[in-house]
């Protein structure tokens, strides 16, 4: 036979993860859901492999300030999920400035616009024109 080309690869991996999540659609929704969102906290170290295996799909990174970061960490027992690193504030620190650093990086290399930035903030104070910004994205 012959050998797999890296644009079938990409496209049998891209189709294996949407159809992964189209499995968590309850059968009856499939029909008429239009959009699919993967909310993991750690995507942000996968967006380059995102916008590979998904070109027209909306790269939305939703961003907080700092200290309520923090506090949420502190707040909430992320050690059940496996996140030690939640105890110790200068791991959180440590942590955080890889995750801008990150984000900075896929900023620098994507193609401009390619990543919409939403401030939690403005969803909390308005909710509909964050939202409208966010459908209105393509």
């Amino acid at each position: 036979g012959s050998m797999p080309t890296l644009g079938g690869a990409v496209e049998t991996s891209a189709n294996n993860v949407v159809n992964g999540m189209t499995q968590q659609v309850p059968e009856e929704m499939r029909a008429v859901v239009t959009r699919i969102v993967d909310k993991q906290l750690f995507h942000f170290k996968n967006v380059g492999m995102i916008h590979l295996l998904f070109p027209n799909a909306p790269i939305i990174h939703t961003t907080r300030s700092f200290m309520d970061i923090m506090f949420s960490i502190l707040r909430y027992n992320f050690n059940e999920m496996g996140l030690g690193w939640s105890f110790d504030i200068n791991e959180m620190v440590a942590y955080y400035a890889k995750y801008k650093a990150t984000m900075n990086h896929w900023e620098d290399v994507l193609p401009p616009g390619r990543i919409l930035e939403v401030k939690y903030e403005d969803m909390v104070h308005n909710q509909e024109a964050s939202t409208r910004k966010i459908l209105q994205y393509p």
